[in-house]
Order: structure tokens, then C-alpha cells, then sequence
């Protein structure tokens, strides 16, 4: 059963892309524009650096937010809300994790409804 749990994962993981995460990213949409068609155009090397950056970002970011969530469930302990138990950290990144989930399903369709806009207008001209 945990070899089906880390496949799940690995599949979730595949799904995100560095479109995606660029409009998960906390950046304006203007430069989030910008960055996606300097991806679209750059050359193999300042595109492979640029992914570079954009996930580091966003990992980086996906460690704050884990250390939000573990903040916000020890305040919930400390004000009684919650008990503490064996599965505290768990808890708290699982929860970290499932809004994290929800961003990035929200990013992908909105990357998804973006590419086919962009197609269309390419048809168009």
C-alpha cells in the first residue's frame, strides 16, 4: 500500500509544471506574463536557468508555508483548540499539503485555459 501512496505522489508531482507554478507564485500578473513568454522564446540555457529559479522559488515557498502550518497548529494547541498527539507534525503538513493541492489544481487550470486562449488567438491571426 505505500508503494501505491508514493506512485500517487510521483503522479501529483508530475502534474506540476513550471506554467503552474508560475501563477501560484506571488508575483503580479504582468510579470508573471513576462516571465512565460521569455520561457516560450529563450534559448535552452536561460530557459533551463530560468526553471532553475522559478522552482527553487517555489519550494522555498512550500517550506514557509509548512512552517506556517506547524506555527498555526501549535497556536491551536496552546489555546486548547486542538490536542497535541503523535501525528502534530503530520497533521499540520498534510493540511499544509491539501491547500497546497487545491492552489495547484486552481494553477493548472487556469495555465490549461490560458494555452488554449493563446492558441485560439494564434488561429486567429
Amino acid at each position: 500500500m505505500a508503494m501505491l501512496d508514493k506512485l500517487t505522489q510521483c503522479r501529483n508531482t508530475m502534474k506540476l509544471t513550471t506554467q503552474s507554478i508560475l501563477t501560484q507564485l506571488p508575483i503580479s500578473p504582468e510579470l508573471r506574463d513576462k516571465l512565460l513568454q521569455k520561457l516560450e522564446m529563450a534559448d535552452a540555457d536561460t530557459k533551463f536557468h530560468m526553471e532553475q529559479q522559478i522552482w527553487d522559488a517555489h519550494f522555498e515557498l512550500e517550506t514557509h508555508k509548512e512552517h506556517d502550518a506547524i506555527k498555526i497548529k501549535m497556536e491551536k494547541v496552546k489555546n486548547k483548540e486542538e490536542p497535541i498527539g503523535d501525528d502534530f507534525y503530520t497533521d499540520a503538513i498534510k493540511s499544509m499539503e491539501e491547500d497546497t493541492k487545491k492552489a495547484s489544481m486552481q494553477a493548472n487550470d487556469t495555465t490549461e485555459i490560458e494555452n488554449v486562449r493563446s492558441k485560439l488567438q494564434e488561429l486567429m491571426n
